[in-house]
């Protein structure tokens, strides 16, 4: 049975709901990698810093179609047992991605159609990442290939329970998953591909999945800073936070280590804050005092604020 989003389609606006910012910070190639089409959104950012990374993450997220460039996936696809995810797996998530996150008039034409080619795509990628083989592989090959397969399982594991869910608190968590496990697939075959072939992995096309598990985390932040949601929203929503950062570690693979040190330490501040959060709203012993939990939260404030920067440099 193909998931459908018909019914989530307003809470999906969420996920693409920053304004059209063509190539501004010249990202070469990326720009053609992940457009999600606009829908309209009330929600306000909460500073400066996070409406400068919603431009960022514009032009990391690009257009709605993931590439590789044309070169590096011919050198790859003729020399490496990788070649089918190589050669096929971009336009798998794309079928995934454009399927999912859609919002206009051509792709809603057909919605049952594109649902069984979102399946027939989610099902290739599962059927590639069993035949991988991660520790029959060459070494420097499987630290990507191992996080290719967990992050294809993941995927397939929201995409299988898509169409039952029965609560909202359930499609914010899916609905999220969904967003940056497809981005994160996107990224392993960019690194798979240029592994292969020897090329240097470009910040700007390694970072689509990393961000997209960060904007994922600003959404939900939002829910429980608005204070209006109830205590078990915002404690489903803790719990979300606390899976997105355990992502967000393991995102942390990429051709920066400043930048990765900054995205472990920020996942690791969040899963803390979430932790004492649900303590209080559950009434339980807080796991930290109410200093220190209001030091971590401005902490998390600034932590964030230093990957944007960093992130502005390096995507130049």
């Amino acid at each position: 049975m193909s998931p459908s989003f018909e019914t989530n389609s307003t809470l999906l606006v969420a996920f693409f709901y920053f304004e059209r910012v063509p190539d501004l910070l010249g990202f070469g190639p990326v720009a053609d990698r992940l457009r999600l089409d606009d829908g309209k959104s009330t929600m306000k950012p909460r500073t400066s810093a996070h409406y400068l990374f919603r431009i960022i993450l514009t032009a990391i997220l690009g257009v709605c179609v993931i590439a590789v460039p044309v070169g590096e996936a011919s050198a790859a696809a003729s020399s490496s047992p990788l070649k089918e995810i190589i050669a096929n797996g971009f336009a798998s998530v794309n079928t995934i991605r454009g399927y999912f996150f859609c919002s206009t008039a051509a792709c809603k034409k057909d919605k049952s159609a594109e649902g069984k080619k979102a399946t027939l795509a989610m099902n290739y990628l599962e059927g590639e990442a069993v035949a991988l083989q991660p520790s029959k592989a060459p070494s420097a090959q499987r630290p990507i290939l191992k996080k290719f397969v967990a992050d294809v399982k993941s995927l397939a594991k929201v995409y299988a329970v898509y169409s039952s869910q029965t609560t909202s608190n359930e499609v914010t968590r899916n609905t999220g998953i969904l967003y940056y496990e497809s981005a994160n697939v996107g990224s392993d075959i960019y690194l798979m591909t240029s592994v292969v072939a020897g090329s240097k992995v470009l910040f700007a096309d390694w970072g689509v999945g990393a961000v997209a598990v960060l904007y994922t985390m600003q959404i939900e932040t939002q829910v429980v800073s608005a204070k209006t949601s109830g205590a078990a929203t915002d404690v489903a929503t803790n719990l979300d936070l606390e899976q997105d950062a355990a992502a967000l570690i393991k995102d942390a693979n990429g051709p920066n280590q400043q930048f990765n040190d900054l995205l472990v330490t920020f996942a690791k501040t969040q899963t803390t804050v979430c932790k004492a959060e649900n303590d209080i709203l559950e009434k339980k012993k807080s796991s930290l005092t109410s200093a220190k939990l209001k030091t971590d939260i401005a902490s998390l404030s600034s932590q964030f604020t230093n990957i944007v920067d960093l992130e502005k440099s390096l995507a130049k």
